[in-house]
């Protein structure tokens, strides 16, 4: 019994250490061999970013250009948007105390500053 326990266990340790599965390959990085450098007349300029043409794929344009076309949310955002009125609000305070031996009536001074607007 004891021989068939162990011929079993390394059958098992040996067949544990096999694998079918195919060795992976590594795919070519569609990476270009050198950066590519600015013309020398587009050097100052700057050109204003489209987050909707970030993407190369036709059919992933087309489905953004879709998407935003039939967005009522967005569409209902930007009708209400002058419905409401624009309200700016702020506040500050300050404190400041000064010791009584730089005061000219000879107590410490506390001040206090509120203001909003």
């Amino acid at each position: 019994m004891t021989c068939l326990r162990a011929i079993v266990s390394l059958a098992l340790l040996l067949l544990a250490g096999c694998s079918l599965a195919p060795e992976p390959v590594q795919p070519a990085l569609p990476v270009p061999e050198a950066w590519p450098s600015p013309d020398r007349a587009d050097a100052g300029a700057i050109r204003p970013s489209r987050w909707d043409r970030f993407f190369i794929a036709p059919a992933l344009d087309a489905l953004i250009a879709t998407a935003l076309d039939n967005n009522r949310d967005l569409r209902i955002a930007v009708q209400r948007a002058d419905l409401f009125p624009h309200l700016n609000a702020g506040a500050d305070s300050s404190r400041t105390r000064t010791p009584g031996d730089l005061s000219y009536t000879g107590k410490s001074i506390i001040a206090n500053n509120f203001s909003a607007s």
